[in-house]
C-alpha cells in the first residue's frame, strides 16, 4: 500500500506468483483505503478459489538516530 496505488500479489508455497491486482489508494478517506485492501483480497480469493492469508507493506522512510 502506497500513496498512488494499493496492490496485491498471490504467491504459492514455491513462491511462484499466481495472481495480482492493482488498484488506485483512495485519497483521505481511512474507510474507502480499507475497503480497497479488502477489495484487492477478496477480487484475489475469488479469482484463485481459496481464502489467503495477508501481509501488508507500508513504504516510508525511517528517522534517522539523534546525533548528539
Amino acid at each position: 500500500m502506497g500513496g498512488t496505488k494499493i496492490e496485491g500479489i498471490a504467491i504459492d508455497e514455491a513462491g511462484v506468483e499466481r495472481q495480482r491486482l492493482r488498484v488506485a489508494t483512495p485519497k483521505g478517506d481511512y474507510a474507502a483505503i480499507v475497503q480497497a485492501i479488502a477489495g484487492v483480497v477478496g477480487e484475489i480469493e475469488k479469482t484463485l478459489g481459496q481464502q489467503a492469508s495477508v501481509g501488508v507493506g507500508i513504504p516510508g522512510q525511517s528517522r534517522p538516530p539523534r546525533v548528539s
